[in-house]
């Protein structure tokens, strides 16, 4: 199981450092924000492809998506018609480069996106499972995954807000196109044990960001770290880590250090790596 780091760490003008220290660090693949790309009205099939070769030429590969929503407008999970149709249209576009880019994963965090409104939570959660699954369905026509993050009130999030929930929400989905995030930030703020967590979470777990509250830098998980390491191991998953941290002014003098620090954490779920 191999590890990542998410590009929004540190900014584009410092790609050309950042892009070759994290592969000489141990990263094996970047989490791709697809506006570091290009805007989303000027990102396309030809730079999606060209953005993959030049990390190619780097032996890094891009194994997920985030901030897939970054900058858009008037969509919405649980809103009206129409802004739910405009988010399907925009699921079909993300799905579309994701494919071209080699992202096999697409995490679906984005709080402001998810909000209930004036609905109430079983109400909210019905709705998320009946639109929740023609998303799915454009995800698996295109041969990658949506995978749903659960996301803290603290980032303004009132719907789905523990990775218990987000379960119960892929579960009753039930659709191979969506599958299960563990954000670990999000694990800890939510008082969540690990090993049960992610024992109940086997069979949709599909991939996991190493984060810490507030997405600063990271630090040392403690027993948390030999839990997560341990229950990750018990049940032979085999998705990536990826390294999640909010852009930071030193992010190159602390990139090397971030992921070494990773790969201390998860010293048994990475030893078998590829």
């Amino acid at each position: 199981m191999p590890l990542a780091i998410s590009n929004i760490f540190w900014s584009q003008e410092e790609d050309d450092k950042a892009l070759p220290l994290a592969r000489s660090s141990g990263a094996k693949g970047i989490e791709v924000a697809p506006t570091r790309i290009a805007p989303w009205g000027e990102l396309n099939v030809r730079k999606a492809k060209d953005y993959r070769q030049r990390l190619k030429d780097l032996d890094l590969q891009i194994p997920s998506l985030q901030a897939i929503l970054y900058g858009c407008k008037d969509m919405q999970l649980l809103g009206e018609e129409d802004a739910f149709n405009r988010l399907l249209e925009h699921f079909k576009f993300v799905a579309e480069i994701a494919g071209h880019l080699g992202a096999m994963r697409l995490v679906f965090g984005a709080p402001k996106y998810r909000l209930r409104g004036a609905l109430g939570e079983k109400e909210a959660f019905d709705l998320a499972v009946k639109r929740l699954g023609p998303v799915a369905q454009i995800m698996k026509d295109a041969g990658v995954t949506l995978v749903f993050e659960a996301v803290p009130a603290t980032y303004g999030c009132d719907f789905i807000q523990s990775t218990q929930e987000a379960r119960q929400l892929v579960k009753a989905v039930n659709h191979d196109g969506l599958r299960l995030h563990l954000d670990i930030g999000a694990m800890i703020t939510a008082q969540e044990e690990p090993e049960t967590l992610v024992q109940k979470s086997a069979s949709l777990l599909s991939h996991v960001h190493f984060s810490v509250p507030g997405l600063g830098f990271l630090t040392e998980l403690g027993d948390i770290g030999v839990a997560l390491d341990s229950a990750l191991v018990s049940i032979n998953y085999a998705g990536w880590i990826a390294l999640e941290i909010m852009p930071q002014k030193e992010a190159l003098e602390n990139l090397e250090k971030m992921i070494l620090l990773a790969r201390g954490t998860f010293i048994h779920t990475l030893a078998g790596e590829s």
